[in-house]
């Protein structure tokens, strides 16, 4: 039978379901994926902020993130994880620097995040299909200790790997890369019996 696969990783998962694709609801609500793979999963910010935002957003139509997040363009890993939003940028220019910190996007939006946050926290403590959690060691965006505690919601059984890396682990270029399919290949054979076509050819081990 021939079997699809469907590489998300804006939804932080790898999903096997002929081909069909799904969210972190719908995998409770409508499909039954047959798996999942879940690669730094964002639910949310540990601050009381995060839990403010539907009032904020009453009186503050939009934010700044990088003035709440301050990044340091110095880091090597920012400029990285920046490359594949913005290529071809020179972080050094002052100019550049100051038009990111005043880059602002709806609060609306944000609260559309916090929300499918939630929504994911709650679908783990009904998700029934073997799940593949890998987080990166030094991720400032998802640290490891709130991936830890939405791995203590999930119902099903689950594997759950922390790597040497931040929040590049979908980076095929990343130092982390190999472990990361090296670890799913594992997970797909010893749970599903089948890999891949493209990592089959991709094997390093």
């Amino acid at each position: 039978m021939s079997r699809g696969f469907v590489l998300r990783f804006s939804a932080n998962y790898w999903t096997k379901r002929r081909g069909c694709a799904v969210t972190a609801s719908s995998a409770r609500q409508r499909l039954q994926p047959d798996a999942l793979i879940l690669l730094s999963p964002f639910t949310g910010l540990q601050s009381r902020l995060w839990q403010w935002v539907p009032r904020l957003g009453r009186l503050i139509p939009r934010v700044r993130p990088f003035r709440l997040f301050k990044p340091d363009f110095s880091d090597p890993r920012f400029r990285k994880g920046m490359e594949g939003f913005l290529p071809d940028v020179d972080w050094d220019d002052p100019e550049v620097q100051a038009a990111l910190r005043d880059f602002s996007v709806p609060l609306a939006m944000v609260n559309e995040v916090r929300k499918a946050g939630n929504a994911a926290k709650q679908a783990a403590a009904h998700a029934a299909m073997p799940a593949l959690i890998l987080q990166g060691k030094d991720d400032p965006i998802v640290r490891p200790a709130e991936t830890r505690q939405l791995l203590s919601r999930y119902a099903g059984p689950h594997c759950y790997s922390e790597l040497d890396g931040a929040h590049d682990l979908p980076d095929p270029e990343g130092a982390a890369w190999p472990q990361v399919t090296s670890t799913i290949r594992r997970f797909l054979q010893g749970q599903l019996g089948v890999v891949p076509a493209h990592m089959e050819m991709d094997n390093d081990d």
